[in-house]
């Protein structure tokens, strides 16, 4: 994607924040920002998801949320988001939008709850080319069931640093994350 961020960093083990399942405690924000050459760390809730036009049933989405940080209205828009969503309202991508059938006002169910559809956008698509949604940042922690947790932080490098010795120090001091460069996460 073309956050405005260097580094992205998932849970250890999780393959990429598209495919794994990166679940990390809120703390290891914290110890992400004080790491020396880090300028902000936002973070991010995603999850794939099953949303359909009733309770669930349907096609599985990638989920997002953007909850507030240094960098939110950024990453959203580099999302290809024209404004966040707010409480029980979704932002499609055009993809997701076509493959249920759905439109700007429409009700879509994520798993069992109702969301209205604020907007189909032509968001930044998932790797698993179903599309992708977005949902209010009020909403993301009770949908993902980790309410003290985040599923992956985007990460801004200090002009002067260096990408990769940033990338190694988080490694270093949080070793339950793996920090990912563009070039790493494009692979």
């Amino acid at each position: 994607t073309a956050a405005p961020t260097n580094l992205w960093v998932t849970h250890a083990g999780a393959p990429d924040p598209s495919h794994g399942a990166s679940i990390l405690p809120n703390a290891t924000l914290a110890g992400i920002q004080e790491v020396p050459g880090v300028a902000a760390a936002q973070p991010l809730l995603a999850r794939t998801m099953q949303v359909g036009a009733a309770p669930n049933e349907g096609i599985f989405i990638y989920v997002m949320a953007v909850p507030g940080g240094p960098l939110q209205m950024a990453t959203a828009e580099a999302f290809g988001l024209r404004s966040l969503p707010k409480g029980r309202q979704v932002v499609l991508s055009d993809t997701a939008a076509r493959a249920l059938g759905a439109g700007a006002g429409d009700t879509v169910f994520i798993g069992s709850r109702s969301f209205t559809v604020a907007e189909v956008s032509p968001l930044v698509e998932s790797a698993f080319g179903g599309g992708a949604l977005f949902v209010g940042a009020e909403d993301a922690p009770s949908l993902f069931g980790h309410p003290e947790a985040f599923s992956f932080a985007l990460v801004s490098v200090s002009e002067g640093a260096d990408e990769e010795e940033v990338e190694a120090e988080i490694e270093k001091r949080l070793p339950e994350t793996n920090a990912l460069t563009r070039g790493e996460f494009a692979a």
